[in-house]
């Protein structure tokens, strides 16, 4: 309509973006408007110079309204838990705001809100954490958070929410080799590059060379004209490897590309092409310059440049494995017990060197339950092989005040670990002329007996019944005149 036509915006120059405000008065309230940009540098211009927009609809500005801007918190992790949500809001309003609501909704449930006391005037933004509600994301998956604004009397509630923020928990631990399919476009025009993100949970808390990276590949990237790309990986930590830059001359496409340290095959004389097949990385130190003892567990970063104009294309697929060189030691013991006067045996295989959590440094440790004391008590065994250290798996021995003695005819006898792994101890105080062992399922069928002989004072002597399946049994002693029956648990 001509109403506001040939207003100056802005006047001088700047070397960075820059907002010009202009009050449009006299429009308010009208539809299918026109508003004509024009840029000189002489203030001259022609009816012909700048460009337009139009059919647009001119409406007063609301005196409340709250704009929801983004979710910043919480992120994608391993072993998420109770997380904090912060979010970032927006007054578009003219009015200053204070005394407000604002709230958030984990995978469609009960909406969690907080008041935030502080005020924000007309255009400014602000961020809050919110410090009593927490987002429950505990379960492993995709969880959907939806923020809002509860700002009472908000004129465009169509703002208000911001729906469907993923956060995906990827548990407490992902295989060793994953691969990611993005689909991602790689552009000159992408000015930040193109970024695809692998996650990796689970892995030993440090990168030295016990745990190493042992390949990326590039399975497939669309592009035309190779040498236009520049291809870095980035870890958790911020570290940067130049994978290849420039490589490949005029040729398109990019498909099982497999970088590891053990190639020979230098990436930058692949100055025609880049055919399938081991290359060592542009960084000539390799992956192994990675091996600081950061934390590997994180997102790993594929990062993608296209440095020139003209082609573009698609990271359709890539994958990163890892080779875990850490021993795996195992103790072949569930949760069990024994008496204050009991010993137990435990062991794992033979390696470099062993500290057990009781503070034993030799392969098998006798675990005496006087020693140990009354209670519960933590038993594993950290093992060196190599120069690379690794835990065992865990089970907890309880030390009981028992008398656990048992007599038959003159004999005391003593049967421990009961529940067992199979290895039981069968200590004897006294003497007979012959004692034999049985052991029977409840069917009463026999399947173990050994004849232990003569006993004089003492005897103690472990059985190994690990040939047995796990389950309940009865165990026999017999001198010839009596009996004794005990219920023996191997699991």
């Amino acid at each position: 309509h001509g109403v506001n036509f040939d207003l100056d915006w802005w006047d001088g120059q700047t070397d960075g973006w820059l907002v010009a405000e202009r009050q449009l008065d006299g429009v308010a309230g009208e539809s299918s408007v026109q508003v004509r940009f024009v840029f000189n540098a002489d203030n001259s211009f022609s009816d012909y110079e700048g460009f337009a927009v139009d059919d647009i609809n001119i409406r007063p500005q609301p005196q409340l309204d709250l704009v929801i801007v983004s979710m910043e918190a919480p992120l994608d992790g391993c072993s998420l838990d109770q997380e904090t949500v912060t979010v970032t809001f927006w007054n578009k309003g003219l009015q200053t705001v204070s005394g407000f609501d604002l709230g958030f909704m984990v995978d469609g449930n009960t909406a969690q809100t907080e008041t935030y006391t502080g005020s924000v005037a007309h255009g400014d933004s602000a961020t809050y954490t919110f410090t009593t509600e927490m987002a429950d994301l505990s379960t492993a998956g995709v969880h959907y958070i939806d923020v809002f604004t509860a700002l009472a009397g908000d004129e465009n509630v169509s703002n208000d929410t911001l729906y469907n923020n993923l956060v995906e928990n990827f548990g407490t631990g992902t295989p060793l080799s994953q691969t990611e399919m993005p689909g991602l476009p790689i552009s000159s025009t992408i000015l930040e590059g193109t970024t695809s993100q692998i996650f990796f949970c689970g892995l030993p808390q440090s990168l030295d060379g016990c745990l190493e990276i042992e390949s990326v590949v590039i399975d497939s990237i669309s592009h035309t004209w190779l040498a236009d790309l520049d291809i870095y990986l980035i870890s958790p930590a911020g570290d940067t490897l130049e994978l290849s830059t420039d490589n490949g001359g005029s040729a398109d496409n990019m498909s099982n590309v497999v970088f590891t340290d053990t190639s020979t095959n230098d990436i930058t004389l692949q100055t025609l092409d880049i055919l399938p097949g081991y290359y060592h990385t542009e960084d000539s130190l390799g992956f192994a310059s990675l091996y600081n003892g950061q934390d590997p567990n994180g997102a790993w970063s594929l990062f993608i440049i296209d440095d020139t104009g003209g082609d573009q294309g698609e990271l359709i697929s890539w994958s990163m494995t890892f080779t875990d060189n850490s021993p795996s030691p195992v103790i072949a013991y569930s949760d069990t017990s024994i008496c204050l006067t009991h010993i137990l045996d435990v062991s794992t295989d033979e390696y470099d060197s062993y500290l057990w959590s009781t503070g034993h440094n030799s392969q098998t440790a006798q675990l005496y339950g006087n020693v140990l004391g009354l209670g519960q008590h933590e038993i594993y065994v950290t093992v060196d092989q190599d120069g690379c250290t690794g835990v065992s798996n865990s089970f907890t021995l309880t030390v009981d005040a028992c008398a656990g003695i048992e007599e038959l005819g003159n004999l005391e006898i003593e049967v421990y670990p009961n529940p067992s792994n199979g290895i039981i101890v069968l200590n004897i105080e006294g003497s007979t002329a012959e004692l034999g062992l049985t052991v029977l399922d409840l069917n009463g069928r026999m399947v173990y007996s050994e004849r232990l002989g003569e006993v004089n004072s003492r005897l103690r002597k472990n059985i190994d019944l690990n040939g047995l399946a796990n389950g309940v049994y009865l165990l026999q002693l017999t001198n010839g005149t009596d009996s004794l029956v005990k219920k023996l648990v191997i699991q």
